[in-house]
């Protein structure tokens, strides 16, 4: 009883703490909610990519500066911008994607459906006013993922989560596929998982807890290709605007060579070829073909073969090789909260994604990541270091991000339970104004402050529930949401807490005979008070 009063004391004390900012910056505000004004930026019929929010660089393991032209790991996603995430909250259960005009159900259905049963809620649903919902497709799904912190890979200040925490298993249904699974047989769709962020085919049939989750759209045709051969070992994306390597690299390279390879590319008279981020991969898979598919008509790479070469294999190798139309893309993964190391990459596979024992397990157009470099830590499935690349050019934002923020200053230690001030500033290159956000790394961050005149000082405050080490990194964005890099982290700890009550409550946990008698005695207490109370009544 002791221990529970105490406890609910701390509860009452960290309720009561405020985060706080201030700064020399013209207003505050959460920016993220602050576009409802914005327009659609795209018209009905254009498949607009957007960008999957990664403004970080790493090389084989961790987080590093951004490279510059001619090092090692340079032209990774976080160093090309194109169309930056936009969202509107429309205040009705739904929310619109700026980029593409696709509106979304905010929350999705919270419990396990089978495909079937997942198309049937869409088509019955009701919401905003609308009733033309439908299941999303793989690409509209993708769409929205996110790859700016890692999990979840969905921006939570939109979006709802399927349960109340994220997990590994926060899976959506999507396209039906079009091959055979180990796990569906015949009967697999595709599912996109923003806890995980891969794309996998799953199980059709199952419901339940083994089921997966649905959230539905409205609105027109999106991510509809429409391929031109240039007649210059080039095609072109007539929707997108993106413009592609016709053939491929011939051969598996490891996530650095595949850099390397993109940054030195010349064809067809142009030399600003880059490795593309996993958005733009994907959007060039097709979804109604597979090596593995039960219908003749069907079989075949993910790709469409009328516009892209595809390397032949050595004689008597088959579709299952390990590296076999695997592509790299420049956007870095890591395994999830518990592995914070950037040692993967992720890949899309247009040939069959296959498991340990070469057969189709994940689905071709399946989108996943492993280790970027031989010998590095392994996924559940067999390393696959070495994979091919398609190149591609265009659909950049010539806007340039601002520069990575100063470290933030302020107290390097300090007592849980009391506020300190932390302060940083950056310049934006065409004299914008920026937005910050700080990440408290206690999985809290400040939300976007601001707008600030480029080199003005931002500071806000933050306060910590609990001891430990943490670290302090901030990153600045720009009116048109290009976001910089990470600052250097300003590493701090909280020894102790400030708390009296808290110190007592340390103190019990560690003394269990006092906690035995300190129970006890309340129950002693609690028992007289309510005699007295009886009494008076």
């Amino acid at each position: 009883m002791m221990k529970i009063t105490i406890e609910i004391s701390i509860i009452c004390i960290m309720l009561l703490g405020t985060i706080t900012a201030t700064s020399g910056c013209t207003q505050e505000e959460n920016f993220l909610d602050s576009n409802n004004s914005n327009q659609i930026t795209t018209s009905n019929g254009n498949y607009v990519v957007v960008d999957t929010g990664q403004n970080s660089c790493y090389d084989n393991s961790e987080l590093i500066s951004y490279p510059e032209p001619g090092e090692s790991f340079y032209g990774q996603d976080a160093q090309y911008n194109s169309n930056q995430p936009s969202y509107q909250n429309n205040g009705d259960g739904t929310v619109t994607d700026l980029n593409t005009g696709l509106t979304w159900q905010q929350t999705p259905a919270n419990r396990g459906l089978s495909w079937n049963e997942a198309a049937e809620y869409c088509e019955a649903l009701e919401l905003g006013g609308y009733d033309d919902w439908h299941m999303p497709t793989t690409k509209e799904m993708f769409s929205i993922s996110d790859f700016s912190l890692g999990w979840p890979y969905l921006d939570t200040t939109y979006f709802d989560i399927a349960g109340n925490t994220v997990s590994k298993d926060e899976q959506y249904w999507a396209d039906p596929y079009v091959g055979t699974t180990v796990e569906g047989g015949t009967d697999a769709a595709f599912g996109i998982n923003h806890g995980t962020g891969h794309i996998k085919a799953y199980a059709a049939f199952v419901s339940g807890p083994m089921g997966n989750y649905v959230r539905a759209v409205r609105g027109e045709s999106y991510g509809v290709n429409a391929f031109m051969d240039n007649g210059d070992g080039t095609i072109t994306d007539e929707a997108t605007g993106l413009m592609w390597q016709q053939g491929d690299s011939g051969t598996g390279l490891d996530w650095e060579e595949a850099l390397s390879y993109a940054e030195n590319l010349e064809l067809a008279g142009y030399d600003d070829w880059r490795l593309p981020n996993v958005k733009e991969l994907q959007s060039i898979v097709d979804y109604t073909k597979s090596p593995s598919a039960y219908d003749t008509a069907n079989l075949g790479p993910a790709i469409d073969t009328d516009f892209f070469d595809i390397t032949e294999l050595p004689e008597g190798t088959t579709n299952t090789d390990p590296d076999y139309g695997y592509f790299w893309t420049s956007t870095s993964a890591y395994f999830g909260p518990q592995d914070p190391d950037y040692y993967y990459a992720w890949y899309v596979a247009f040939g069959t994604a296959v498991n340990g024992e070469g057969v189709d397990f994940h689905g071709a157009g399946g989108v996943r990541y492993d280790t970027k470099v031989e010998g590095g830590p392994a996924c559940e499935e067999p390393e696959r270091a070495y994979n091919y690349v398609r190149c591609v050019r265009g659909g950049l934002n010539d806007n340039l991000s601002p520069e990575k923020p100063e470290t933030p200053e302020g107290p390097s230690s300090g007592e849980t339970g009391t506020e300190y001030t932390y302060t940083t500033s950056t310049n934006d290159p065409e004299g914008e104004q920026v937005y910050y956000l700080f990440d408290w790394g206690d999985d809290t961050n400040s939300g976007w402050l601001g707008p600030c005149d480029s080199g003005d000082e931002v500071s806000t405050s933050h306060t910590w529930d609990s001891t430990g080490s943490f670290e302090i990194k901030v990153k600045a964005k720009d009116t048109n949401d290009i976001q910089s890099e990470w600052s250097d982290p300003l590493s701090i700890s909280m020894p102790k807490s400030s708390s009296f009550l808290s110190q007592v409550y340390d103190f019990i946990e560690e003394k269990p005979v006092f906690t035995l008698v300190a129970g006890g005695i309340s129950i002693a207490i609690i028992f007289i008070i309510w005699k007295v109370l009886f009494a008076i009544g």
